[in-house]
């Protein structure tokens, strides 16, 4: 039987890796494999479906254990920061000292920019992390294209966004019907909510779009730690009526609410390949994003931070109506990820 312990973020809060862990567990275990979760996100709150680290022993001891019990270990991780790598390093080294090849997947669009800036010595750092590994992947061509810059091994580099449509809910709360009847057009985002993630460039411009379109609406999903001072933009711009934070909304609710929305918008400041675009994309959902980052086909862009480049594509978006919906690569990807795992046990 496969055996794989899975590393990484699980929600909540739902975000980009934590919703694809938690997305990659269920459809191994659905498939017959023996799948753990590591939960390495900060925090001490337990969540079902997965084991919360105490610290950096307490990670130590995990890998070690289930690399004894004959798991292959994939860890989930920006690869942006020098914690990132030390995590990484300790993965795959833990699992080669089992005899293991273990996995990273690599998520942040700023990674090529980390370890293109820190000069030789950061370079030795990450490359003696991904020594032990027996494959890399990469959610999008520039971040394979930072590691072929370091040498890695063509060989050992996959390319697969980190990206699976999961379900929708089958049971919408009420609120979701009356926001729709009551706003048109409704606009849907989904981010932190931090500074980086652009919130308030979103405020800005949806207040400014009232003007042309007075019934306009935005619904927001998302938590984080500018969540007050966002509310008080909303109420100094007089958008309380129709700028709505919902906070933590799960996955499936998420996915029905994006479904329902006229326009989905990702603001951020800087980016990795964001699922939620890819989610829009996939739903036929018009797509405006700033222009960082990895953005598929089919995006509409706008130049990060300008918020009359926002409003000017937001307007174009809404005039030009939905796309055609894009064929669901989701399946696909993570049955590739088996694939991965079933070589890396021969390599083991």
């Amino acid at each position: 039987m496969m055996k794989v312990l899975l590393i990484g973020d699980y929600p909540p809060p739902y975000g980009g890796i934590s919703v694809h862990v938690q997305q990659l567990a269920e459809f191994l275990q659905r498939h017959g494999a023996e799948c753990a979760v590591l939960d390495i996100a900060p925090g001490t709150a337990p969540k079902p479906g997965a084991i919360r680290v105490s610290g950096p022993f307490g990670f130590l001891w995990n890998l070690i254990r289930f690399s004894w019990r004959g798991y292959v270990s994939h860890i989930h991780t920006n690869g942006h920061n020098f914690k990132s790598w030390l995590a990484i390093g300790v993965a795959a080294w833990v699992g080669f000292f089992f005899g293991r090849r273990n996995i990273a997947t690599l998520h942040s669009g700023l990674m090529p920019d980390y370890a293109a800036g820190g000069g030789r010595g950061r370079r030795r750092v990450i490359r003696a992390a991904l020594r032990p590994l027996g494959t890399v992947i990469a959610v999008n061509p520039k971040i394979e294209r930072a590691l072929l810059d370091m040498k890695v091994a063509p060989s050992g580099i996959f390319v697969l966004p980190a990206f699976a449509l999961g379900p929708r809910a089958r049971v919408l709360p009420e609120w979701v019907g009356d926001y729709r009847r009551e706003f048109s057009p409704l606009i849907g985002s989904a981010v932190y909510l931090e500074k980086e993630y652009g919130t308030d460039l979103l405020v800005a411009a949806c207040v400014a779009l009232r003007r042309k379109y007075p019934r306009l609406g935005c619904l927001i999903m998302g938590s984080g730690g500018e969540e007050e001072a966002i509310r008080s933009r909303i109420r100094r711009a007089g958008g309380e009526g129709f700028l709505f934070l919902l906070g933590n909304v799960p996955h499936d609710l998420c996915l029905s609410v994006m479904a329902q929305s006229d326009l989905f918008v990702r603001p951020t400041l800087f980016d990795g390949d964001a699922i939620s675009v890819r989610e829009a994309l996939a739903l036929g959902v018009p797509t405006v994003a700033s222009d960082v980052g990895y953005r598929p086909p089919g995006t509409r862009l706008f130049k990060s931070g300008d918020v009359a480049d926002l409003i000017d594509q937001l307007d174009q978006a809404l005039q030009a109506g939905r796309p055609p919906v894009r064929a669901e690569e989701g399946p696909e990807n993570l049955t590739l990820l088996r694939g991965v795992y079933e070589r890396s046990e021969k390599e083991g």
